[in-house]
């Protein structure tokens, strides 16, 4: 098993516990839950993973413990989850995160999105996460913030993702690792602003070097007078990055290194080449 498959392997396998499927119905803003054109709020599940109660009869009671929603589910909005006592939730089909949907989470520590291409701001505020994988999320836009205040996520993989605007990470100080797949072309302005602990940033980039924005990297390890940082690229590409515009300069700190992805555990990012959870 390679790296990030032992290091996902719970997500791989659906989650941690015996779950609850809930479907067909769509998470809605404020935990209001639609099946049917029909309205149910507030639901349960037990801690155990009991049943998920629609039918009105379980009044007061929160969702919480191990989530699965089923393959109908195809957007969490905006809140539905916000505050609730879940610790994993597990969706195959939603496409979309809503502000804040798993927002104050507290017990949240085990989450699976293989199919999500949008989030919202902020979408897991205050949880306990410490990685994510999201293989299909191309693009962030400027200030949508979706991991501010993320305050105990350590690993964030992006396969797919092209773009990320600037601010994206504020309030982010324990992110120290940083991995973004083969699409990904430019690190720019404030980018990286809020990641005062990344120490390691992989760009799988292998048709030319991924520019830079000099200044982003001082809210980085990779600052001059700092700890230092590694990046790692393709092996055909070192001397590339060692010349280019402001890497030059970034690498040449001396705390600072850089590494071939071949041969390094991060190699065989994704298990047979396929994006974990695809």
């Amino acid at each position: 098993m390679d790296y990030y498959s032992s290091l996902f392997a719970s997500k791989l396998s659906g989650g941690g516990g015996s779950g609850v499927t809930v479907e067909p119905l769509t998470v809605t803003e404020n935990g209001t839950y639609q099946e049917e054109g029909k309205a149910y709020s507030p639901v349960n599940v037990n801690v155990s993973g009991g049943e998920w109660t629609t039918d009105g009869i379980a009044q007061g009671l929160e969702p919480n413990g191990d989530i699965v929603l089923g393959n109908e589910v195809t957007e969490i909005g905006n809140y539905a989850f916000m505050g609730k006592p879940i610790v994993s939730i597990n969706t195959n089909n939603a496409t979309r995160i809503g502000t804040s949907a798993l927002g104050f989470c507290a017990n949240l520590t085990n989450v699976s999105f293989p199919n999500v291409t949008s989030i919202g701001g902020r979408f897991f505020d205050g949880c306990k996460i410490e990685k994510l994988i999201m293989p299909k999320l191309a693009s962030i836009a400027n200030t949508t913030i979706p991991f501010g205040g993320s305050h105990q996520l350590k690993i964030l993989v992006l396969p797919s993702v092209t773009t990320i605007g600037y601010n994206n990470f504020t309030g982010n100080q324990p992110l120290n690792t940083l991995d973004l797949g083969e699409q990904f072309s430019n690190i720019g302005w404030n980018m990286l602003n809020g990641t005062g602990n990344l120490d390691c940033l992989i760009l799988r980039k292998k048709d030319g070097v991924v520019s830079v924005d000099a200044s982003t990297m001082n809210s980085t390890k990779f600052k001059d007078g700092n700890t230092g940082g590694t990046l790692y690229v393709p092996n055909a590409l070192i001397s590339s990055y060692q010349s280019a515009t402001n890497w030059s300069t970034i690498l040449g700190y001396a705390n600072n290194q850089i590494k071939a992805i071949e041969g390094s555990i991060y190699e065989n990012a994704y298990a047979d080449g396929t994006p974990i959870g695809a």
